[in-house]
């Protein structure tokens, strides 16, 4: 979990070493470049070296940025309205025994605390094994298991848009009835995996890497929520932690590189791994390169703003009273305190740890509001949802819209 920016140079042959004891200028050329000046130096050309002015600046970094952002908004919405509808189907269903859910919501599990330690320990192993036992079966297999989820997010994603370019069509094959919306969504997704990977050294298959990514991002955010802010006061630390442990501390401890960069930078045969999101250079330039961005420096972030989204909804709370945008804000702004930390080389050159920067702008945020709107009580207690323990009362969202509208920042808890 981790942005970072390519910009090694690839010494041909030669140890740092022998390198600063070159005086002469050295360049690196690809084979095509070295075919064509053979040719002319058989010519008698003269051949001279020139470097023109380069920026250091890349407009990939600013479409990496916008990718990310619109992840955590596309994702927060639709996972925060998945589980907004789940819940208050279900507390009506109490009632009516039929219940309002769209087909469209995607049953989700809640993370407790005790997961969310568990999850980080998890983490740290898994980034251990990638880092001491990444070999080539080990990268098939990791590039089955993306290939894999990727086609089942990609099929989710495209369900709606599927369902309504073929409403109320279904196949009828021998074993049996299929909604036809399925089998084109799913026909897509193969499609897409197919290509990307055949085709994912090619130098345009960032656009289905990153596709697919997004794609599983949403997925998971739709799958998994936190119950309260208690839970997001657990994972967020320790992953804000976590991140600056294995990018900083560790390479000071180990004194060797750093095994969260060595991961993502694919070992020492630089493998591509599909772990995160990543927008090549645009421009040739040795001071630029790809920027790449971890799938947790979105999801994590994202899990609050799933939760920020759903108090939202359940709450009646409107854009001025709201908690989710002002999390995309501090997302956004997070983000871009990465990007200057990254310019500057804060820490060192070897990347920066995202979670150190979108933790506090998120997080922290989120909670200087809540205190602020004296709510954090009720997000303690009875989290997004606001259900008693019986699960037979919801908030009066009504009297709490009238509250707000009287100018109250307070919100009506349930009577349990």
């Amino acid at each position: 979990m981790r942005l970072a920016s390519f910009t090694d140079c690839m010494y041909m042959d030669l140890n740092n070493t022998e390198v600063e004891a070159i005086t002469m200028p050295v360049v690196s050329v690809s084979k095509q470049t070295g075919v064509e000046l053979e040719e002319a130096a058989q010519k008698h050309a003269t051949i001279a070296l020139w470097m023109p002015y380069y920026s250091s600046f890349d407009f990939n970094v600013i479409l990496l940025w916008v990718m990310a952002i619109g992840t955590f908004v596309l994702a927060g919405v639709w996972a925060g309205n998945d589980s907004f509808g789940t819940e208050h189907s279900y507390l009506q269903a109490q009632d009516d025994s039929e219940g309002n859910a769209s087909k469209w919501q995607m049953e989700s599990q809640t993370i407790t605390q005790g997961g969310a330690v568990a999850f980080l320990v998890i983490a740290s192993g898994s980034l251990l094994l990638l880092y001491f036992f990444l070999d080539t079966a080990f990268y098939v297999v990791l590039m089955g298991l993306f290939s894999l989820g990727a086609v089942q997010a990609l099929a989710a994603a495209l369900a709606p848009l599927c369902s309504w370019l073929l409403p109320h069509q279904t196949l009828h094959p021998p074993i049996g009835q299929i909604p036809a919306h399925a089998v084109l969504s799913l026909g897509i997704s193969l499609g897409v995996v197919a290509v990307w990977l055949v085709f994912r050294s090619y130098a345009w298959a960032w656009v289905l890497q990153d596709l697919l990514g997004i794609s599983l991002i949403v997925m998971v955010l739709r799958q998994f929520r936190l119950p309260d802010i208690k839970v997001a006061c657990v994972l967020l630390p320790l992953s804000f932690f976590y991140d600056i442990f294995w990018v900083f501390i560790q390479p000071y401890l180990t004194h060797g590189d750093s095994v969260m960069v060595k991961v993502a930078t694919g070992g020492d045969q630089h493998w591509q791994l599909p772990m995160l999101l990543i927008v090549p250079a645009f421009h040739l330039s040795p001071a630029t390169g790809p920027v790449i961005l971890g799938f947790g420096d979105i999801l994590l972030p994202g899990l609050l703003g799933v939760y920020s989204r759903t108090f939202d909804l359940y709450h009646n709370l409107d854009i001025w009273q709201s908690y989710f945008w002002p999390t995309v804000v501090g997302y956004a702004v997070g983000l871009m305190l990465t990007y200057l930390a990254l310019w500057f080389e804060i820490g060192g050159s070897q990347g920066q740890p995202a979670l150190l920067y979108l933790i506090p702008c998120t997080l922290g945020l989120t909670l200087l509001l809540a205190m602020s709107r004296k709510h954090l009580t009720l997000m303690c207690s009875h989290g997004a949802f606001a259900t008693c323990e019986s699960g037979d009362s919801v908030p009066d969202l009504e009297a709490n819209a009238e509250l707000q509208d009287s100018g109250d920042t307070r919100l009506l808890a349930p009577s349990c």
